[in-house]
C-alpha cells in the first residue's frame, strides 16, 4: 500500500473517531451530564480543532456549567475559523454579558446584527445589555424592533415589560407583565373558578395567590386594602407557609390568609397577586409606600442597643433557586469592612447554608447569629423591630424591612430587576431604603467600602 493511501486511511479513521466522540459528547449533553460532554467535545477537538459543531456545543456546555471564561475561548476559536457566523456572535455576546463585559458584549451583538439585520438573538441581547447599562430607551427600541418579526415571542415580550417597568411606565409595564404566563418556566395554575377581569365583584370573594418569591408577596400585599375597598370585596390571600403568621391580621380587606398547599375555602374568582397593579391601573405615583406591616411576636428577642451604639441586622444570601441569585448574593467575607466598626453590634438574619459562613470565617465574636432559629417571617419581623438598621442583599429581608418602615441598606448587583429604577433607587416602594449599587459586575469591594464609610458617619442614637 502506498504512503498516500496509508495517510488517507489515517485521516479517514481520525475523522470517524472525531465524529464518534462528538456524538457521544452530544448524548451526554442532552441528558444533562455537562462535565462528560465537555470532556468529550475536547477529545473530538484535539483531533479536529476547527470542527464548528464541537466548538459551538462546547461553548454552550461550558456556559451552562458556569465556566463562562472558558466558553468565551470556545466561541472566539470558532469565530477565528468561521468569522461570519451570526449565531456564534450572539452566543459570545450572551456569555460576555453574564461576565459583565458589557462593551465587548455589545460589540458582538452589533457584529451579528450587521451580518443578519433581523437576527432575533442579536436584537434581544442588545435590549438586555442596554437595560443593564441603564440605556432604557435603547433597550425598549431593540425589543420592539425584534417584536416586529416575532410579535408573539414570550421572552421578548416579557423583557420588554421589564424595561417598561424599569422606566417607570407602570401602566404599560404591568399590562405587558402578563406575558410571564407564556414563559416555559411559569405555567399558570389551573382553577375551577374564573379569573377576575376587574369587573364589579358586588361582594363576591376574591382569591389572591402569591406566585413568586417571599419578597414579591410582601411587596405586592400593599395593594390589597385599596383593591378590596375599591371593588367591595373580601380577599382570601394564599402565600407560602413562612409568610402566613406575618400577614395575618395586618391588612384591611383580607378575610383569611392561607398557606400554599392547604385546602382552600370557598371563593368566587381568582387572580395572581402580582396582577393586582394591572387591574388597578396603578402608575408609579399610585404605589402606596407608607409602612404597612407591623412586627409580630417571635421566639427571638434582642435588647435595644445602648446609647451611642447601633444594632444592625445582616443578610447576604437569598434563595439559591432564584433566577438571579448568583448575581444578587454576595459572600459574608464581602461584609468584613463593616464589622470593623466598634460602635455597631451585628446580628445575622441569614438562614440556610450561607449562615455557616460566620463560623468558617472565624468571626462569630462579631456577629450574633439569630437566623437559624427564626421559624418564619413573623419571627424575623420581631427581630427587625429591635434593629436600628438592616443591611442586606436584594432579598425578602429587604422587602420586609422596607414594608415595616425601618431603615434598610441594600447592596445591589449591576444585574437587577425592574423594581429599582434607572438610578438604582427603590424609594418609590420603600422610602427608607438606601441602595448601594455595584459599579462593576461581580465586584462588591467598592460597594461595601462605600457602605462602611456611610455607616461610620451614620447618626448614632
Amino acid at each position: 500500500m502506498s504512503s498516500k493511501k496509508q495517510n488517507g486511511s489515517k485521516i479517514d479513521r481520525s475523522a470517524d473517531q472525531a465524529k464518534a466522540l462528538f456524538q457521544d459528547a452530544l448524548k451526554h449533553q442532552q441528558v444533562g451530564d455537562l462535565q462528560a460532554a465537555i470532556e468529550g467535545y475536547n477529545k473530538a477537538l484535539r483531533i479536529d480543532p476547527s470542527a464548528p459543531d464541537a466548538l459551538n456545543n462546547l461553548g454552550v456546555a461550558l456556559r451552562a456549567n458556569g465556566q463562562r471564561e472558558a466558553a468565551v475561548v470556545a466561541y472566539e476559536r470558532l469565530l477565528s475559523f468561521h468569522p461570519t457566523k451570526a449565531s456564534t456572535l450572539v452566543n459570545l455576546g450572551n456569555v460576555l454579558r453574564e461576565l459583565g463585559r458589557f462593551d465587548d458584549c455589545t460589540s458582538a451583538f452589533l457584529k451579528a446584527l450587521a451580518l443578519e439585520p433581523k437576527a432575533r438573538g442579536a436584537l434581544y441581547g442588545l435590549g438586555l445589555v442596554s437595560r443593564d447599562c441603564n440605556q432604557l430607551e435603547e433597550s425598549l427600541s431593540y425589543f420592539e424592533r425584534a417584536l416586529e418579526d416575532f410579535p408573539d415571542d414570550p421572552d421578548l415580550n416579557w423583557d420588554r415589560a421589564q424595561t417598561l417597568l424599569r422606566m417607570g411606565d407602570y401602566e404599560s409595564g404591568f399590562e405587558a407583565y402578563e406575558w410571564r404566563w407564556k414563559l416555559e418556566r411559569s405555567a399558570p395554575r389551573k382553577f375551577d373558578k374564573p379569573e377576575w377581569d376587574g369587573s364589579a365583584l358586588n361582594g363576591r370573594t376574591l382569591f389572591l395567590y402569591g406566585e413568586q418569591g417571599f419578597g414579591d408577596a410582601i411587596q405586592f400585599a400593599r395593594f390589597i386594602p385599596e383593591l378590596a375597598k375599591a371593588h367591595s370585596t373580601e380577599v382570601i390571600l394564599e402565600v407560602r407557609p413562612e409568610l402566613v403568621r406575618l400577614l395575618e391580621g395586618q391588612l384591611s380587606g383580607i378575610k383569611q390568609v392561607v398557606a400554599r398547599g392547604d385546602d382552600l375555602p370557598e371563593y368566587d374568582c381568582h387572580l395572581p397577586l402580582m396582577s393586582v397593579p394591572r387591574i388597578l391601573k396603578a402608575a408609579l405615583d399610585d404605589v402606596p409606600n407608607e409602612p404597612y406591616l407591623k412586627p409580630k411576636s417571635g421566639l427571638v428577642s434582642i435588647q435595644s442597643a445602648p446609647e451611642g451604639a447601633l444594632n444592625i441586622g445582616l443578610a447576604w444570601a437569598g434563595s439559591p433557586t432564584q433566577a438571579n441569585d448568583r448575581n444578587r448574593t454576595f459572600a459574608l467575607n464581602d461584609l468584613l469592612p463593616l464589622l470593623q466598626l466598634p460602635q455597631c453590634k451585628f446580628y445575622s438574619l441569614q438562614k440556610g447554608d450561607a449562615a455557616a459562613e460566620i463560623d468558617s470565617l472565624g468571626i462569630s465574636h462579631a456577629i450574633s447569629p439569630v437566623g437559624p432559629i427564626l421559624r418564619d417571617f413573623a419571627d424575623t419581623s420581631a427581630v427587625i423591630e429591635k434593629l436600628d438598621l438592616v443591611i442586606t442583599a436584594d432579598t425578602s429581608v429587604a422587602h420586609l424591612t422596607g414594608a415595616m418602615g425601618k431603615p434598610v441598606w441594600i447592596a445591589l448587583s449591576v444585574f437587577h430587576d425592574w423594581r429599582y429604577d434607572a438610578e438604582g433607587s427603590i424609594s418609590g416602594w420603600y422610602p427608607q431604603a438606601k441602595v448601594f449599587r455595584q459599579e462593576t459586575a461581580g465586584d462588591w469591594t467598592r460597594t461595601f467600602h462605600s457602605m462602611a464609610t456611610n455607616l461610620a458617619s451614620w447618626p448614632s442614637k
